[in-house]
């Protein structure tokens, strides 16, 4: 296995168990407001984190997902570039 697969497969690792650890917090705090009948707003709230894959911490991001502090950045990434292809399509289409 070269250096290049090794790093897409740690990759590609680190996605995979991001996704189910930031899924296994979303019903932690489904049940944390159900039996509390509010809003979380600290995670710690929850108790004991599972460890982040990418070391960077959780976070109730902005528009209320948990996740990564990483992982939070590379939304936001995509959503820009997301946003811009469709200014970009709706502007080609008006010409």
């Amino acid at each position: 296995m070269t250096d290049q697969e090794r790093l897409f497969l740690a990759n590609k690792y680190r996605t995979l168990l991001h996704e189910e650890l930031s899924a296994g917090l979303e019903d932690r705090r489904k049940v944390w407001e159900a039996e509390r009948g509010g809003t979380l707003a600290d995670l710690a709230d929850l108790g004991v984190l599972p460890p982040d894959p990418y070391a960077a911490g959780w976070i109730i991001s902005i528009d209320g997902a948990i996740r990564s502090k990483y992982m939070d950045g590379v939304v936001a990434e995509r959503e820009k570039l997301d946003e811009r292809s469709t200014l970009t399509r709706r502007w080609l289409r008006a010409r």
